[in-house]
């Protein structure tokens, strides 16, 4: 659109086109304070950060990612919460080897639930975005070291972008249960519904 600037002549079509521009910002500014929006553009690697208007949006999204993330490897590893360092063993013909005191420190590192979701969404970030005609689903089901990011994936990207599907839905239960079946089993109803939407 702002390609059109140079195009248009008349000085109702250049105010018409900055007001457009300026409700397509302030629209897509809602937007990017929605969490799920945020967090779909985030996880859609021909995105992520660029895809954002706003610098503030991106830091926060940014953050709430990291700590949805966070709280998803604590569900997966809950054991690891509490969990010591293990401490170096040393082998019986020495003493105190030469860097003795790297592996002391090496052994000593906590790897805690948000170290890790940093540092897999710092890889995720700095890996280089997908071409624009890519299927973000297909990324994500090709990867197997990010299990974290994939299982939020799932959760995020399984969201339908409009109300289309589930309207339809309540469609079709109107039909079902009319007035010559009123009386049937809420569980009926469910299978009856599921099996016609997924019949294909």
């Amino acid at each position: 659109m702002d390609g059109l600037k140079l195009k248009l002549e008349t000085k109702e079509g250049i105010n018409m086109l900055a007001i457009l521009i300026d409700c397509i910002k302030r629209r897509q500014v809602e937007y990017e304070r929605r969490t799920v929006t945020r967090f779909g553009t985030l996880l859609d690697p021909r995105f992520k950060k660029e895809g954002f208007l706003s610098p503030q949006s991106v830091s926060e999204a940014t953050k709430l990612l990291e700590n949805d993330i966070t709280l998803l490897n604590k569900n997966v590893h809950p054991a690891n919460a509490n969990t010591e360092p293990p401490t170096p063993t040393e082998s019986p013909g020495h003493n105190q080897p030469l860097l003795q005191f790297l592996k002391r420190n090496i052994a000593k590192k906590i790897r805690t639930d948000r170290v890790d979701s940093i540092l897999s969404l710092r890889n995720y970030y700095d890996s280089p975005n997908l071409h624009e005609d890519c299927n973000p689903l297909e990324y994500w089901h090709g990867l197997s070291d990010k299990e974290s990011l994939k299982s939020c994936c799932k959760r995020i990207l399984c969201i339908p972008a409009t109300s289309v599907e589930s309207e339809r839905i309540f469609s079709k239960a109107g039909i079902v249960v009319s007035d010559k079946r009123a009386s049937l089993k809420s569980s009926n109803v469910d299978k009856i519904i599921f099996m016609s939407k997924n019949n294909w």
